[in-house]
């Protein structure tokens, strides 16, 4: 289920054993998602990021454009000194795409790239554990196929990344996921603190501030950064 970033929705689940109006809310909005799960398999309700990506997807396809899946970027094609397209293996085939004014490589950065993850972060040179709630076939592919035909990725940033604070989720089957801690930080009585039980960080911070500040303080030992 996803929630408007504006909070509104939140209010009312904050709200539900508070509020009559907030509880029906809360009633209507589970009823909905349970009934899309039923007849969808998912929630069908996009808000935030998911929304942006499915506008631009119902525009590029009200614009006659197709969307090919599980369509992999094999090679960029240069002329001149300029990339005028694409090698995309489709169905077994790779395919020459022609770009007439430019290729966007919309890759998601290096999240499971060690080596790369090793040169941008000094908790990784550490040996400090890293992980990432972003699909683990995120290996920096893009930021690779540019540094092929002349481009240059820059790592020595103070922080090459956004960060967040996550926590791992046991799973039945043995396995573990990441919950991302976005909202449940700056609640009133959260108090964050270290191994040593010391406060380390202004928890009503942004996710990214409140990652960092994670990182620094445990810099001094791998298993705390």
């Amino acid at each position: 289920m996803m929630f408007n970033s504006s909070n509104a929705d939140l209010k009312h689940f904050f709200n539900a054993t508070r509020s009559l109006r907030s509880f029906t809310y809360v009633v209507r909005r589970l009823v909905a998602h349970l009934w899309d799960l039923l007849r969808y398999r998912r929630a069908v309700q996009s808000t935030s990021g998911n929304a942006l990506a499915a506008r631009l997807a119902r525009a590029a396809l009200d614009a006659g454009v197709p969307i090919w899946t599980s369509a992999p970027i094999k090679h960029l094609l240069v002329q001149a000194g300029s990339v005028v397209g694409a090698g995309i293996e489709r169905e077994g085939t790779v395919v020459r795409v022609n770009a007439r004014r430019g290729v966007v490589l919309a890759c998601g950065g290096f999240p499971h790239d060690p080596a790369r993850m090793k040169q941008a972060y000094p908790h990784m040179r550490r040996g400090a554990q890293h992980m990432s709630p972003t699909p683990e076939e995120n290996t920096g592919d893009g930021i690779r196929l540019a540094e092929q035909v002349g481009g240059a990725c820059q790592t020595g940033l103070p922080h090459a990344a956004a960060w967040m604070p996550v926590s791992r989720v046991p799973f039945s089957n043995g396995s573990y996921g990441l919950f991302p801690h976005l909202l449940d930080r700056y609640k009133p009585g959260v108090i964050g603190v270290n191994r040593a039980g010391r406060r380390f960080c202004n928890e009503s911070d942004s996710y990214h501030d409140v990652g960092a500040a994670m990182i620094r303080d445990g810099s001094s030992s791998p298993d705390t950064s």
